[in-house]
């Protein structure tokens, strides 16, 4: 029977061993481990050639030949479930379709295996019974033939449920162990002497080999089964993908037969010219070489060094890996573009040269064009239609294979039988002989992507058809009906004609009748007319010359009161809207309409001045907003509780503003319910009011990007809750600043890749976990070279792993259980783990290289930057480890004295790391608190007896605070007196009572922060004096030269930053508030604000 020499996608065959080339070493390499593990593992990726390797291995190793190889498929019973006619065919359990699997291969021997022979619980009986009847069968027709059970595809097993999972594994390990199992054994020895000697072969285990054959990323489900059967992942043996060398003999070996690949090297002249010497043919020919040459459809075929070498490159990847089944269909096309020329001359090699044949060979155009190809090649394009419909409905479901058996594919393809001989011919499917039969599926996995992509096509291509026939048909109604209504109106319109000429001939004669008549009368009467038209037109004249006097000089008088009284009204309205304007926190327009109202010379009292309003008002450099965040070094973004929003830029001096509002597309104001600014202070999003989308302002590109699918059910009424102070609306933006995670009002957890403007959804966040935005930045972390993405949701303890594929969406490459906390590290591309059973772990985003660094940790905090972490373990061992070096800093003997005579407490309540330094405050059980830093591993005393609970306290419930750069540091002591304390000197810098009651300030609910705050370099210090008696006093002090650099008595709370130029600030209880520039300590007068606001507010740029 001739054959390809190149089977495309379909799995090579026992029969295809001859042609099977490239995979000698893992062929010696998996005899070795069959021979000598009783439990062997085969793993790989997809495609890889892990089923081609087993139905080959013991047909070409000659070790194995005393073996008999039984293939299962655990999995293959499930056909596509919308052609199951019984349903109690539907499925068989693992059991029951390796006894069939059993049965059929004894079966081709000539073997009768029936449950009947089994002696031990024929009723109920389970895989050991099966196996050891098998054997015993086996050994009376061959006693040194041992059985191999191969489970390919293992990965398909774990679909079944959790009890049949387990049972079926528990079942299996009975065969495993080197004994038979005790209820054998116990069966046997409870047995007369009589009776035992019959039945004496079952007290002895079967002497057979077992292989799992499973796909690399399914490899960890292998785990499920270690509790039964141990270690059995310790004799595994992966099979990779093809390197250059093994490739060549995979393109040239099959290629080549029955010639040796010593003829590789000659080129065509020689072989032309010795083709039909004998003596030539017997240095280069294989044995039988006859029986070779009549085996292939065509002749040996010599692939051109430069053509191979052209395939390798272009199939090669990253990694230097060749995938077996890409080389097969370039192969397989090589041998039918060869084929094609029906060369009748089989014994002569063909040269497929790249003079000839180098320009037809693109190998993507290759790949993608596969299923087209073969499937043209099956018949006319009524059959074709016919398979393909077949193929892409019924051989996949859910984006994977599916099973038809013989039958059903019959009766789907119309009964010809013919056309699955020409699809198994093309290579589109194969056949499997099953515990239910043949059965036929798709060659290969790699089919299922572009004949997904075919059927996506057809279904697009049918509907057109559809439309264009329905709108094809329509047009041809209406343009019927519309003839017949104009032949209509054309009948009408010609009786109609009709009528009307004679009704208008008639009417014509009356006329002409009655001017006769009358023109006798008019000739008399015109002469007496004409005098009186004349004296009547002078005298109107004369009276509408009058009126219109009159009328000018009403009109004037009411136009000059009416505009006396509208100015008067506009200015009245426009000192209200100064007043609301300020009383809504918006001193621009506040000041812009006093200073217009004022302007007015002649109808304002000038008793009132613009001085005498800023004597009595308040003034913010920047006001307007409940919600105000640095957006660049030099501008703020202000949201006013309206929803309006926008962004404030100062110059070099701090001397002049620039205002620029968002507006839509057609000029109006943008109205958000929250904003926020991006780490890296590039972007700003903000969840639209009207359609409650997501926008994302691009300061780099000057554009906003509208972020679909972002919409969440909200109803905010303005007055009774300001939307600027909402800020939970499930979005955020990650640390890495290249992508916003979201969710919206149908549970979807989506990511937005502001690089390539892609939603990337992820999966449905469940209605009863609910968390607020700032948890999106734990949900979500994004590796450093933005290819990984790490999942962990608050309420779960399972770690996702997903790959980000671009415009694509997010495939889950990996899953860990019982994970306590996740952690971004220094290493953007890895990150630390602590799971439930308190180990700690560093692993890769990809899941790989995974390595635990330390056990029993009861409590972790890793600081800002993610290169160091403070460890306790087992409630008794504090130290800091270096995440980078993976290694402890040496600072055991310095921490011991802060953690005497604790026993149980939580790092989060007495550890706080300063800003983004090396450096984090430790407080002891004596409420003595120290600063560590972490550079020298050196400790420096800050303060103490601050533990005690009458003391206010920063909003994270600490006693002190510290500025951003970690020099200084400050805390109220129980007396009401500030301490400033210069950390690397440990000594007191400034000190000064904050209040004159100092047990009355201790029960009032202010937040210390609010009270007092350092600078960012710490070289200022800013104090809300006497705040008990409500006659607060804002000082903003420099601690250098101890000159005060501003001062104020309308703040109430200091705000959220403060820097050596500017200071955040709130004066009244709506968190209503804005900036300050202290350092110019210039005189707020009306100069210094017309000076400063600008005139008017500029688009967004």
């Amino acid at each position: 029977m001739k054959r390809d020499r190149f089977p495309g996608l379909r799995s090579f065959e026992q029969e295809d061993a001859a042609i099977f080339f490239g995979r000698d070493a893992e062929i010696n390499q998996l005899a070795k481990l069959i021979m000598v593990n009783r439990v062997n593992v085969l793993f790989g990726p997809s495609g890889v050639g892990k089923s081609s390797l087993l139905n080959t291995v013991f047909i070409k190793e000659r070790e194995l030949s005393h073996f008999l190889p039984i293939r299962i498929r655990l999995n293959q019973n499930y056909l596509n479930q919308d052609d199951v006619e019984n349903e109690e065919e539907e499925l068989l359990n693992p059991a029951e379709t390796l006894y069939k699997s059993i049965e059929v291969k004894l079966k081709q021997l000539d073997i009768i295996y029936r449950k009947e022979d089994i002696i031990y619980d024929g009723d109920q009986p389970k895989i050991w019974e099966y196996i050891k009847l098998a054997e015993c069968k086996l050994k009376e027709k061959n006693p040194n033939c041992d059985i191999v059970l191969i489970f390919d595809q293992f990965e398909e097993f774990f679909s079944y449920s959790n009890d049949v999972e387990t049972d079926f594994i528990n079942q299996l390990a009975e065969i495993t162990h080197e004994l038979s199992p005790k209820r054998i054994l116990d069966w046997i020895g409870n047995l007369s002497d009589t009776d035992r000697i019959p039945v004496i072969e079952w007290y002895k285990q079967p002497s057979i080999r077992i292989l799992f054959a499973i796909r690399s990323d399914k490899l960890s489900l292998m785990d499920r089964m270690d509790s039964s059967i141990p270690n059995i992942l310790s004799n595994r043996f992966q099979i990779n993908f093809f390197d250059s060398k093994n490739a060549k003999l995979a393109i040239n070996g099959p290629a080549l037969l029955p010639y040796k690949n010593e003829l590789l090297l000659l080129d065509e002249a020689e072989i032309s010219k010795n083709i039909l010497d004998l003596n030539w043919q017997q240095n280069y020919t294989l044995p039988q070489s006859e029986l070779y040459f009549n085996s292939f459809y065509s002749p040996p075929i010599i692939i051109s060094q430069k053509i191979t070498e052209l395939i390798i490159s272009e199939l090669t990847n990253k990694f230097d890996e060749i995938h077996a089944s890409f080389l097969q269909i370039v192969c397989y096309y090589i041998e039918q573009k060869v084929k094609s020329l029906n060369i009748k001359n089989l014994h002569i090699p063909f040269f497929f040269s790249e003079s000839e044949f180098l320009h037809e060979i693109n190998i993507a155009n290759i790949l993608d064009q596969f299923y087209i190809d073969q499937l043209s090649k099956i018949g006319n394009i009524r059959k074709q239609e016919m398979a393909r419909r077949v193929i892409e409905d019924d051989l996949i479901s859910d984006g994977k294979r599916a099973s038809l058996l013989e039958s059903q594919l019959i009766n789907k393809l119309g009964g010809d039988r013919s056309l699955i001989d020409r699809l198994l011919s093309a290579r589109i499917i194969r056949s499997e002989n099953t515990p239910r039969g043949v059965t036929f599926e798709l060659s290969h996995d790699k089919l299922v992507e572009p004949i997904e992509t075919s059927k996506k096509i057809r279904l697009q291509k049918e509907q057109l058809d559809q439309e264009t026939k329905e709108r094809d048909d329509l047009l041809a109604k209406e343009a019927n009906e519309r003839e017949n209504e104009i032949a209509r109106q054309k009948e009408l319109l010609k009786i109609t004609s009709a009528l009307k000429d004679k009704a208008e001939n008639q009417r014509l004669i009356a006329i002409e009748e009655r001017k006769r008549a009358e023109a006798a009368t008019e000739l008399a009467q015109r002469s007496e007319q004409l005098a009186i038209v004349a004296k009547i037109k002078a005298e109107k004249r004369r009276i509408i010359a009058n009126t219109l006097l009159l009328i000018c000089i009403a009109l004037f008088a009411f136009s000059l009161y009416s505009l006396i009284k509208l100015y008067k009204k506009v200015n009245k309205e426009l000192l209200t809207q100064a007043e609301n304007d300020y009383a809504q926190n918006n001193h621009y327009n506040a000041f812009q309409n006093w200073e217009k109202y004022l302007n007015n010379r002649y109808l304002v009292n000038r008793k009132d001045s613009i001085e005498t309003l800023l004597s009595d008002k308040f003034f913010f450099d920047i006001s307007g907003g409940d919600n105000i965040q640095q957006f660049q070094q030099n501008s703020f973004l202000v949201h006013q509780s309206s929803g309006s929003f926008f962004v404030w830029e100062f110059d070099p001096s701090f001397s002049k503003l620039k205002a620029f509002k968002f507006e839509d597309k057609k000029g109006n104001p943008q109205a958000a319910a929250n904003t926020l600014v991006s780490p890296d202070k590039r972007y700003i999003a903000f969840r639209n009011i009207k359609d409650s989308i997501i926008y994302v302002y691009d300061k780099t590109n000057k554009d906003i990007s509208k972020i679909n699918g972002s919409q969440i059910d909200f109803v905010v009424k303005q007055g009774n809750k300001k939307l600027s102070n909402i800020t939970d609306f499930k979005m955020d933006f990650l640390s890495n600043t290249r992508f916003i995670s979201f969710i919206n009002s149908d549970g979807n957890l989506s990511l937005f890749d502001l690089a390539l403007h892609k939603t990337l959804p992820l999966e449905i966040i469940k209605r009863k976990e609910t968390f607020s935005s700032r948890d999106l930045k734990k949900i979500c972390m994004v590796s450093g070279d933005n290819k990984m993405m790490a999942l962990k949701r608050p309420a779960n303890d399972t770690l996702k792993l997903y790959q980000l594929n671009g415009f694509k969406r997010p495939v889950k490459s990996a899953t860990f259980g019982s994970v306590e906390n996740v952690f971004s590290i220094a290493d953007r591309n890895k990150l630390l783990i602590r799971f439930k059973n308190k180990t700690l772990a560093i692993m890769s985003y990809q899941g790989k290289n995974y390595e635990t660094i330390l056990s029993d940790v009861t409590d972790i905090i890793v600081s800002p930057d993610g290169s160091k972490a403070l460890i306790l373990r087992g409630n008794k061992d504090l130290f800091v480890y270096d995440l980078v070096h993976k290694s402890r800093i040496e600072s055991k003997k310095l921490l011991r004295r802060f953690w005497e005579g604790e026993k149980t407490i939580r790092l989060n309540d007495i550890v706080r790391w300063i800003g983004n330094t090396n450096k984090f405050s430790f407080r002891n059980r004596k409420g003595i608190v120290f600063v560590i830093d972490l550079a020298d591993v050196s400790s420096h005393f800050l303060c103490d007896g601050v533990k005690s609970q009458n003391t206010l306290k920063t909003s994270e419930n600490f006693n002190y605070v510290f500025s951003n750069d970690g020099s200084r540091g400050m805390y109220l002591n129980k007396n009401g007196v500030l301490k400033v304390i210069d950390i690397n000197t440990s000594t007191i810098i400034y000190s000064e009572a904050v209040s004159k009651n100092s047990d009355l300030i201790f029960s009032l609910s202010y937040n210390l922060e609010n009270i007092i705050a350092l600078s960012d370099d710490g070289k200022n210090v800013a104090i809300i004096k006497n705040f008990d008696t409500n006659q607060n006093e804002l000082i903003i002090l420099n601690l250098e030269n101890k000159n005060i650099l501003y001062r104020s008595t309308s703040v109430k709370y200091i705000g959220k930053f403060f820097t050596n130029k500017f200071i955040h600030l709130i004066y009244d209880n709506n968190n209503a508030g804005g900036i300050i520039f202290f350092h110019n300590q210039k005189e707020r007068n009306i100069q210094y604000y017309s000076n400063l606001y600008p005139t008017k507010l500029e688009p967004i740029q």
